[in-house]
Order: structure tokens, then C-alpha cells, then sequence
């Protein structure tokens, strides 16, 4: 168990620090709010992870690994929206998140709290014809087989466990 939590903390920390870095510093390329909801996302992912190197029962183990799996579905969520969006004809009036939202909903909150005015549609960054949401997306994605692995890691040890008994 302990060695994907490394791993996932590891890609956590090499996700927050490329967006912030490289891509935020280094490129001046700001934050749209769904790569800020992205952020969130792997910051989240990697405190579960490291409070994951701390937890020996498998009851815990499962309840992190489920907190982690709801998490990263709002990542594959976010990420997915983003790409979908970028691959939509351009339209000015479109929202990063869902269509017609109120004015007071969470995006709003969000866009006010980090002053975001960039839209999610618009491609600032490409390598290998992959946009950062792209790059995004097969990040979350290698994070779900990441959880997977550690569910197969708690079967396992469930199973030797109940030949010890």
C-alpha cells in the first residue's frame, strides 16, 4: 500500500507543480476556473494519499480509497467537461460549466474568489496535439488505475489476512 501512495503523492505534487510553475509562471498562461477546480482536485487527492501512508487497517484503507475514487470522479468530471468544451465550435457566450447557470452558483463564487476571466474553450497550449486538458484527463485517468491498484492491493492483503486466522 505504501509504495502507490508515494506514487500518488508524487503525481500530485509533479501536477500542482507543473500548473503552477510552468505553466502559470513560466508561460503566463491563467488559470481557467475548471483548471482551478483541477488543482483542487489533486491537491485533495494527495493529502488522501499522504494520510494513506499513516493507515494500516483495511477498513480505513478502503474509506480513503473510497474518499479518493469520489475525488478523482470529480477530476474525471471536470477534466472531461474542459476537453469537451475545447473540441465545441468557438462560442463566447458558452460557461465553463454547466449551461445557464445563476448568476450565485459555485462557479460564480469561484470565478469572484480567484478573479478567473479566461474561458475554458480557448486553446493557450498544445504539445504532441494534446491540450492541457488532454494532459489532464490521462493524468486523472493514470490516477483511477493508480486507486485500482490499491483496491487489488486491499483484496490481497484481505485474503492473507483470512489464512492467518
Amino acid at each position: 500500500m505504501r509504495p502507490s501512495n508515494f506514487i500518488g503523492i508524487a503525481v500530485c505534487v509533479l501536477g500542482l507543480v507543473t500548473a503552477y510553475y510552468f505553466f502559470q509562471l513560466y508561460l503566463r498562461l491563467p488559470p481557467c476556473p475548471l483548471c482551478i477546480l483541477d488543482r483542487f482536485v489533486l491537491a485533495a487527492m494527495g493529502i488522501i494519499f499522504s494520510v494513506g501512508l499513516f493507515v494500516k487497517k483495511i477498513n480505513y484503507r478502503l474509506a480513503l480509497l473510497g474518499c479518493n475514487t469520489v475525488i478523482l470522479s470529480l477530476g474525471l468530471l471536470f477534466a472531461s467537461r474542459h476537453v469537451w468544451l475545447q473540441n465545441q465550435p468557438y462560442d463566447e457566450s458558452r460557461s465553463c460549466l454547466a449551461e445557464g447557470m445563476q448568476v450565485d452558483t459555485l462557479i460564480e463564487v469561484i470565478r469572484g474568489a480567484f478573479g478567473s476571466e479566461v474561458d475554458c474553450g480557448l486553446i493557450l497550449w498544445q504539445v504532441f496535439g494534446l491540450t492541457i486538458p488532454d494532459l489532464t484527463l490521462i493524468l486523472f485517468i493514470g490516477l483511477g488505475v493508480l486507486l485500482g491498484t490499491q483496491l487489488w492491493g486491499i483484496r490481497e492483503d484481505k485474503i492473507a489476512n483470512s489464512y492467518d486466522r
